[in-house]
């Protein structure tokens, strides 16, 4: 998308919230996709946020820790850390980026940030109608991250077992446990990825439609 200085880009509500993402049960925006949004480079951003500090308090604006930072990227949220130069984050939230439009007062931030609590609402829209969806997601994704921790002791007994009896004799029999056991746990896993892929489909034929 061509920039202009002078040229008010007008941003469909898909590419905003595409920037959207949830961190301490908020949805909020990073400072970088915000300042690339307002066309102002991100340490400008960050300096007025600083000049205007009190009319940010910690549920309109926060700054990622490396915990945060980590996961984010394990989550390619932020591409990896060397994207982000050494510095640690602003995020907003919805509240957050309307006071950006008092503090970045240029017609283009102003317009920008109507298309961008327009995307807000569009995205709370989209999470109320599939809150039963993502709490069926998330009751799924734990029963993955149980399921995989039960075998994990079951491996880690079997091969505590190995050691300390010095299997040999009856490797063969130990190794067919230990394939059974290792089926056993894909065919678990199959289940309930595919039911979490059924999920996820649901989930992308809403966004398509909505798109």
């Amino acid at each position: 998308m061509e920039k202009s200085k002078n040229k008010i880009i007008i941003y469909t509500s898909s590419i905003i919230q595409r920037k959207i993402f949830t961190i301490r049960d908020q949805q909020v925006m990073k400072d970088r996709d915000l300042a690339e949004l307002y066309y102002v480079e991100t340490r400008i951003l960050k300096q007025a946020v600083r000049r205007n500090i009190k009319r940010f308090p910690e549920d309109f604006m926060f700054i990622l820790t490396e915990s945060e930072i980590d996961f984010l990227v394990s989550q390619s949220v932020i591409p990896s850390k060397k994207y982000l130069g050494g510095a640690k984050p602003f995020v907003f939230t919805e509240q957050g980026i309307a006071i950006l439009s008092s503090v970045l007062t240029s017609d283009k931030a102003i317009e920008i940030n109507i298309q961008i609590m327009r995307a807000f609402v569009e995205m709370r829209k989209f999470i109320a109608n599939n809150v039963v969806i993502f709490q069926r997601l998330q009751k799924v994704e734990q029963k993955q991250i149980e399921v995989d921790g039960k075998f994990n002791k079951i491996f880690d007994a079997l091969q505590r077992m190995k050691m300390k009896n010095n299997i040999t004799s009856h490797i063969d029999d130990f190794n067919h446990i230990v394939s059974v056991i290792q089926t056993a746990r894909n065919n678990a896993f199959a289940k309930v990825n595919e039911e979490l892929i059924n999920l996820y489909y649901n989930v992308g034929q809403f966004v398509y439609e909505k798109v």
